[in-house]
């Protein structure tokens, strides 16, 4: 480095003043770093990538901190005649453009295989949404419990926080294990007295659990395993129908469908609501979306504004994905009509009434029409239950019992409505809205047509 640039510059440690025009910079860089920061001021066209080069050498290094000071009688000694300034110019660029271009290079690489490996587990991981992990989690969670207390021959604490030896698991354990899971308990273990069963499908959910743990532990079930899961759950499902015939459990399972007579009424509660308004108005459209469109309460949750659009006299909504469709291979608009005789369930108004009540989003907010931080599922469900306690006598009047009413049973009533509609759509209709699964073969050759849902 040359002498008449080493005195461009001086390094201090203890100053805390600092020149106007040279930053304060955390670790101590090196001299070549320092030699093109102190000339950044003639290097316009670097400085963006200098600038990045130098904060993640900032971010790397932890040394003393130091600091670049810049005077003006350095700068008087320093530059001597033109030419030698203009030589100075240019090899200081060629050397900026090296080293910014060998770092990139480097970062660039590692960057790449980095983001591999994470594009790679999150499209392993994508096999499942978010709540069915979590939902195997806590199975999974709950059979570690039961290994550790009545199979502790099966626990394996070769890691942390140990694990359940999967390859010397027998169908007889499984079994003991399911037997244990299908009656009812109390959260300490203990069983709840009557006895009573679980329902086929929440004990059915722990098969899928312990299937999908195999699958990330790479530990294939053996034959006669799955043979036998497959006996008992066959032998479950007809002793729980049987248990239906005796009358030892209740014949629905579930919350109940919501009557057309209950969904009016809780629209116009949210329409004529006199306090906290913005609840109000949100409670509104998102229960009459729900109705409409025969949607889950997630589904309408993730409605993103790009998923709305308008053709001729109807809006038109696209689920992308759905419980029903985990691929997007059937994703089609729903068509949504106002209703001008009944203005509190018209969902072209609410919605008008909910987006002119939002205000501007700034640039870069998220694009769901319901964006609060609070889920939107929950949110509702916490006003339906508010609700629904204010007006009790009001709904068992129409026949409606507050205990047997949550978020889906707006789903099951709009169903359950229009299949007992007298010259209404037909049930493979009301099947393709609501999203249900017709089966590997009809799902392949009974589609929904442009006019299925506008009739």
């Amino acid at each position: 480095m040359d002498a008449h640039i080493l005195r461009f510059y001086e390094i201090t440690i203890s100053s805390p003043s600092l020149g106007p025009e040279i930053p304060f910079l955390q670790p101590c860089l090196g001299p070549e770093i320092s030699e093109i920061w102190s000339m950044r001021f003639i290097l316009p066209k670097l400085l963006a990538p200098l600038d990045s080069f130098i904060s993640a050498k900032c971010q790397s290094e932890s040394k003393l901190i130091s600091q670049l000071v810049y005077t003006d009688t350095v700068k008087e000694r320093s530059w001597g005649t033109v030419d030698s300034s203009r030589r100075i110019y240019y090899r200081i660029i060629r050397k900026a453009r090296t080293m910014v271009d060998d770092y990139h290079s480097d970062s660039d690489s590692e960057d790449e295989d980095e983001v591999i490996r994470r594009e790679a587990d999150a499209t392993v991981n994508a096999r499942l949404k978010d709540n069915t992990k979590d939902k195997y989690g806590r199975n999974i969670k709950k059979w570690e419990e039961f290994v550790q207390a009545k199979q502790r021959t099966l626990w394996l604490d070769d890691d942390e926080e140990g694990h359940i030896d999967l390859e010397h698991v027998t169908p007889e354990q499984y079994q003991e294990f399911f037997g244990w899971v299908r009656t009812k308990r109390k959260r300490d273990g203990t069983l709840i007295e009557p006895r009573k069963s679980q329902s086929y499908e929440h004990v059915s959910g722990y098969k899928s659990a312990i299937k999908d743990y195999h699958k990330q532990r790479k530990v294939k079930m053996s034959d006669e395993s799955e043979n036998l899961l497959s006996m008992f759950f066959a032998g479950y499902k007809r002793q729980y129908a049987q248990m239906k015939q005796n009358g030892d459990i209740a014949m629905k399972e579930g919350k109940s469908p919501l009557t057309f007579a209950g969904y009016k009424f809780l629209a116009r509660q949210a329409v004529t609501a006199t306090k906290d308004f913005e609840l109000a108005i949100f409670a509104w459209v998102f229960l009459v979306l729900c109705w409409n469109l025969m949607a889950r309460c997630v589904s309408v949750a993730g409605i993103m504004f790009l998923h709305l659009s308008w053709e001729e006299d109807s809006l038109t909504v696209v689920f992308p994905t759905h419980k029903g469709d985990q691929e997007g291979n059937d994703a089609k608009g729903k068509h949504v009509f106002a209703n001008r005789q009944c203005p509190e369930i018209c969902p072209i108004l609410a919605l008008a009434v909910f987006i002119f009540c939002l205000g501007l989003r700034r640039e870069g907010s998220s694009p769901k029409v319901f964006s609060q931080k609070e889920s939107s599922e929950n949110r509702f469900s916490k006003w339906l239950r508010t609700i629904l306690g204010a007006f009790e006598g009001a709904l068992v009047i129409m026949g409606i019992i507050i205990l047997s009413i949550g978020s889906h049973s707006f789903r099951k009533g709009i169903s359950t409505f229009l299949a007992a509609l007298p010259g209404g759509p037909s049930a493979i209709a009301i099947y393709l809205r609501a999203g249900w699964s017709l089966g590997p073969v009809t799902s392949r050759y009974i589609m929904e047509g442009g006019g299925g849902d506008q009739s």
